[in-house]
């Protein structure tokens, strides 16, 4: 189970066709000899049912404290830088604190690490939080002026950028907050041990390939 997340995984028509986090995940199971079925769906879904139903792996998923006990972690997949980002330019929201930055609206996807985040920085939905549905709806409410701040990975907003390269434009990385985090893969609690054992040991190998190694490495600033 994932959710549309590109450059990690870019969902057509509700099927998942392309993308970093994807590809890998193809080739680990191809290697691993297990059959299994991709779903894509919102993030919020995705991460409720991953932890109901039996035999579950979701990705690409933050590992954090709330989290810990919902799953089990298997592998790191990649690193990633995240900032927030402005509609305006540093210089125009003249903002050097946080305390200066929860004075404006941010928005971040339902459910997700980024939402997770800027609750623990003091951000309320109703108050100065909106929840969307994904991270492109995320990007339209920064567009739209309906939010001002977004909390996004580099890789996500680079990944927006080639799409949008007018919108990115407007869009500016603030330095009141950078942090980095890893990309996990993860499964239901009630997943084979043997099942989880085998994908650990194939994700390693299956990361040392050319096409991934680089990917994940840690990324410090």
């Amino acid at each position: 189970m994932t959710e549309h997340l590109p450059p990690y995984q870019i969902a057509h028509q509700g099927r998942l066709v392309d993308g970093l986090s994807y590809q890998m995940m193809y080739d680990v199971l191809l290697e691993a000899g297990i059959e299994a079925t991709f779903e894509v769906m919102p993030w919020a879904r995705a991460f409720e049912e991953a932890q109901h139903a039996p035999n579950v792996l979701i990705f690409s998923i933050i590992r954090s404290p709330e989290r810990e006990p919902l799953f089990e972690w298997i592998d790191v997949l990649f690193t990633e830088r995240y900032h927030i980002y402005a509609n305006q330019p540093p210089d125009a929201l003249a903002l050097n604190s946080l305390d200066q930055a929860k004075g404006l609206i941010a928005a971040a996807t339902r459910g997700s690490y980024e939402e997770e985040a800027l609750l623990k920085l003091g951000f309320r939905p109703g108050k100065n939080l909106i929840l969307a549905v994904d991270h492109d709806d995320v990007w339209g409410l920064l567009q739209r002026n309906r939010a001002q701040l977004a909390y996004a990975s580099e890789q996500i907003f680079n990944r927006y950028s080639k799409r949008h390269p007018t919108m990115a434009n407007k869009l500016y990385p603030l330095g009141v907050i950078q942090d980095v985090k890893q990309l996990w893969l993860a499964a239901s609690l009630d997943t084979r041990p043997e099942t989880i054992a085998l994908i650990r040991t194939v994700l390693k190998s299956v990361k040392q390939r050319p096409q991934y190694a680089h990917l994940t490495l840690p990324d410090p600033f």
